[in-house]
């Protein structure tokens, strides 16, 4: 709102970006976080495909734990279903590191850099430690921003581990970036034993959890992506 930006406006945004988008979609089941009245309003979340949605939108049958129950959950595989999901108020879409086919099997190891409260610069000197030390152990990383005010590294498994995996993956590499740089990172959960350092969060790898897609939209002011 304080930029005056329209849900029109964000529609156009999810149907220029598609072509980007929508490879990092396919085949993953998606989480909606669905704002009807803007930021500033109630939100909710959404798994499973409304009872009015049109035929084109594709689901696949998932347990939900926080329902208790198995859902048809939406998956996003051409523009004309991102182009709904927005048109439902979707702001940020989120995905899983699985797909349809391995769900069992994550497609990448994450670790999500989140300051809260330190600079960003802490965040860039352990982001270029963690560089360092998938480099010297000879596996590939990728980096993107999160959209709000850190950044995710992943590191591609290609389904080689299960999720225990990933996130023992995860938790290595964080306790190596913080025995080179204690007083930058931590895996604190509390957020005031944080104490101004960067949280290394590697629970983003357990099979119920999610990070925000690339190019998604974020609800916070500016609408960073």
């Amino acid at each position: 709102p304080k930029e005056n930006i329209s849900k029109g406006e964000v529609f156009s945004w999810y149907h220029d970006v598609a072509p980007f988008m929508l490879p990092y979609l396919k085949d993953r089941p998606l989480m909606l976080t669905r704002y009807p009245d803007g930021i500033n309003g109630k939100s909710f979340f959404q798994k499973a495909k409304p009872p009015k949605a049109p035929d084109f939108v594709r689901t696949v049958r998932t347990y939900s734990e926080e329902m208790n129950r198995e859902v048809d959950q939406i998956v996003c595989d051409d523009v004309q279903t991102l182009e709904w999901c927005s048109n439902l108020g979707a702001l940020p879409i989120h995905i899983p590191t699985t797909r349809i086919a391995t769900l069992g099997r994550p497609d990448w190891c994450v670790v999500d850099f989140d300051p809260k409260e330190a600079p960003f610069a802490s965040v860039i000197t352990l982001a270029n430690e963690l560089r360092r030390i998938t480099e010297n152990a000879g596996l590939p990383s990728y980096v993107k921003t999160s959209g709000a005010s850190g950044l995710h590294v992943f590191v591609p498994l290609g389904g080689q581990l299960d999720h225990d995996g990933a996130r023992q993956l995860a938790e290595l590499l964080a306790t190596l970036m913080i025995q080179k740089h204690p007083t930058l990172g931590t895996m604190e959960r509390v957020v005031p034993k944080r104490q101004g350092r960067v949280y290394l969060d590697v629970v983003q790898n357990a099979p119920v959890k999610v990070v925000a897609a690339p190019f998604c939209v974020r609800a916070k002011d500016g609408a960073p992506v």
